[in-house]
Order: C-alpha cells, then sequence, then structure tokens
C-alpha cells in the first residue's frame, strides 16, 4: 500500500493570488490619495510668487546672514569659557583691568583700520601696499591680542552685568537667569522695510556680514520698484541671539548698557511681551522701550560699581558740603529742602502767570535753590 506525503502548506489558486495583491495596490492607492487631499488642504499653494514676504526673500536671497553657522561658532567659543572659568581666578582689579585692556586694544584697532583705508583712498600714494606695511603688521598683532583676551574679557562684563542683576533679583536659585552671555563679533546689518504712507517697521531681514554699499542700495531699489515699499539698510548695535550678538567697541558704558538690554531680551521670552515681537509693531516697541529702560539702568550702575571713573559726567553728584563751602548754586539742586526746614506753599501773583512754585519761610518766599538749602 502506498502512503502519499501530505503538504502542510496551504495551495492558493494563481487567481486568488492576483486578488490579493490588486486588494492591497488599492488600499495604498487610496491612502495615497487620502494624503495628497490633506496635503493639498493644509499647505499653502507654493511657490507663492504673489506673496510680499515670497518677494521680499527673493530680493535679499544670498545676502542673508546664516545664524545658523554663528550660534554654532558662538556656541562652542562660550562653551570653551565657560569650562576654563579663567575669570574665576582673577581678583576683582585684575579683571577690571583686564576688560579694560581689552577694550583699549579694539580702539588701537579701529584706529590701524582707519589710517589704512585712509591711504588707499589718498590719490597722493602711489602703492598703498608698501606705504602701509606698518600699520597692517601692527594691526595684525592687535588683532591677535584681541583673540587672545576676547573669551576673558567678554566673561568679566557678563559676571558684572550679571552682579547686578541678582541685586536686583532678577534670578533663579539665588543666580541670574537667563546667564548673561554675550559675544563680540562684526554684525549684520538690517534691510528695515515700512509702508510708503507712515514710519512703521512692517518687516525686517538680517544681512550678511560685508555687503558693500552698490549692493544695498540694490536691495532698496527693488523693494521700491517690485513692491511699493520703502526700504532702508541700517546698522545694529546688538542682537538679541543667545548668546547675545554684540559689535565691537572700546566704550565701556555702551557696552555695559547694550549687555544688559539684550539680555532683557532673554529675560522677556517667556512673557506676552516678547511672544508676537516679529508680529506685532506696537508689542515690538514695548519691548525695545522696556529694555532700553533696564539697560540704561543697569549700565549705570554697572559703571558706578566697577569703573567708576567713566560715570558719565551729568550722573556726578557734587557734594552737599563741599556746595556749603564754595557757597554757588548748584543746577543738582534737590527737589525738596532738607529735613527741619519745613516750608509752606505760596503762590505770588507775579508767579500765578509762569505757574512756577516757590517757597516761604519766616514770611518770605524765596526760590528752591541749593544756596537757600544750605544757609
Amino acid at each position: 500500500m502506498k502512503r502519499t506525503a501530505v503538504s502542510l502548506c496551504p495551495i492558493y489558486p494563481l487567481t486568488i493570488i492576483l486578488s490579493m495583491r490588486k486588494q492591497r495596490f488599492l488600499r495604498a492607492g487610496k491612502l495615497l490619495i487620502l494624503l495628497c487631499l490633506l496635503a493639498f488642504l493644509l499647505v499653502p499653494n507654493w511657490p507663492a510668487f504673489g506673496q510680499e514676504q515670497y518677494q521680499l526673500r527673493a530680493i535679499v536671497g544670498p545676502h542673508s546672514f546664516d545664524f545658523a553657522v554663528w550660534e554654532m561658532q558662538a556656541i562652542w567659543t562660550k562653551a570653551e569659557a565657560i569650562l576654563a572659568d579663567g575669570q574665576a581666578f582673577l581678583d576683582e582689579a585684575t579683571r577690571r583691568q583686564l576688560a579694560l585692556d581689552y577694550l583699549a586694544a579694539i580702539q588701537t584697532s579701529s584706529r590701524l583700520n582707519w589710517e589704512i583705508e585712509q591711504m588707499y583712498v589718498n590719490p597722493d600714494i602711489a602703492d598703498p601696499d608698501a606705504a602701509s606695511q606698518a600699520q597692517q603688521a601692527e594691526l595684525a598683532a592687535t588683532r591677535a591680542q584681541i583673540a587672545r583676551l576676547q573669551p576673558l574679557a567678554e566673561a568679566v562684563v557678563q559676571d558684572q552685568v550679571a552682579e547686578i542683576l541678582r541685586e536686583q533679583g532678577l534670578t533663579a536659585v539665588n543666580e541670574t537667569w537667563p546667564p548673561v552671555l554675550m559675544h563680540m563679533t562684526p554684525l549684520p546689518a538690517l534691510l528695515i522695510v515700512s509702508p510708503r504712507d507712515k514710519i512703521e517697521r512692517q518687516d525686517q531681514f538680517p544681512l550678511a556680514v560685508g555687503l558693500t554699499t552698490p549692493q544695498k542700495e540694490e536691495m532698496e531699489t527693488a523693494v521700491f520698484d517690485q513692491l511699493n515699499l520703502s526700504a532702508l539698510v541700517v546698522p545694529i548695535g546688538g542682537l538679541a541671539t543667545y548668546p547675545a550678538m554684540i559689535m565691537e567697541t572700546s566704550n565701556i558704558n555702551w557696552l555695559a548698557e547694550v549687555t544688559a538690554h539684550e539680555w532683557s531680551h532673554h529675560w522677556f521670552m517667556p512673557y506676552p511681551i516678547s511672544l508676537n515681537y516679529v508680529s506685532d509693531p506696537q508689542v515690538r516697541t514695548i519691548n525695545e522701550t522696556v529694555a532700553s529702560i533696564v539697560g540704561r539702568e543697569i549700565g549705570e550702575q554697572v559703571i558706578a560699581r566697577f569703573y567708576p571713573e567713566f560715570v558719565p559726567r551729568h550722573l556726578r553728584r557734587q557734594p552737599l558740603r563741599r556746595r556749603r563751602a564754595t557757597n554757588q548754586p548748584s543746577t543738582l539742586a534737590p527737589k525738596w529742602p532738607r529735613r527741619g526746614l519745613r516750608p509752606r506753599r505760596c503762590w505770588q501773583p507775579a508767579t500765578l502767570k509762569g505757574r512756577k512754585r516757590i517757597w516761604r519761610r519766616g514770611g518770605r518766599c524765596f526760590w528752591p535753590t541749593a544756596t537757600a538749602f544750605a544757609n
């Protein structure tokens, strides 16, 4: 008796296999059609050649600033400085002098650049390359000194601004938050776009560093001709990237103020004052106004604490004891008389017309000058 082997694998006819594959293709096709419909409904038509934003970006084109590359370089530089923490091993006098030496080197670099440029535009100098060899060598040495001092000098200024902010209570876990970070670097320019009928910052585009004047004028003219909008390429003093992007300067007052100003933008990030910064001109105006106030106040305190010899003359207060000795009127007279005088307000017919207030003591009216208060 013969035994036949029975196969355990099912055998399907060819028609069934083709039918199953057909169903799979149909399901895949339905899914693809559904995805295309969703893309058509959710994504706007592209390219949107008629949209104003598209045309503006097309005008800026290759002249736009690459923030991604700059951020990677700046973050790497700051990470090295934070890990080294070199300023923590210096006393306050050395830290202060290091920052001033760095700013003096920047001033020397600016002077040398100006001298070299003057040689190249001077028609009386036949060979400006040969004539400026000494200045170019000194400039190269100065730039090397700047590169060596920059990480420590920036860390010193950051710590000084952070200390004043910490005293004002702008902290998280007893530390200034967000941390004060800034990097001095050549800054991009901004292409500001405004309507023709009113002055308003409608849009802005950061431009690459080193653009020539003809390139800037070409973009301004293209915006005017193609979109009937006003445009102007302007320099900036700082940009609230993180770390903050700040222009090279030799002015410690300006550096302290702008560092605090840009930090204010970082602090505003989670609040409504910053959420619609790009889209709402009024929010942008409020944001910049508040940041300017914070930057000015914190900057003045930084200078008064760490660099008192750089306090502006109009902020210096002459002691009252010296005014008594000289017996000269002062423009910095206090708004109110000292304690114990207790004057009474009075209005004389002659002063009603000018609406000026004077004071009465002992039955006699007088103007509230520093000399009168000191006597």
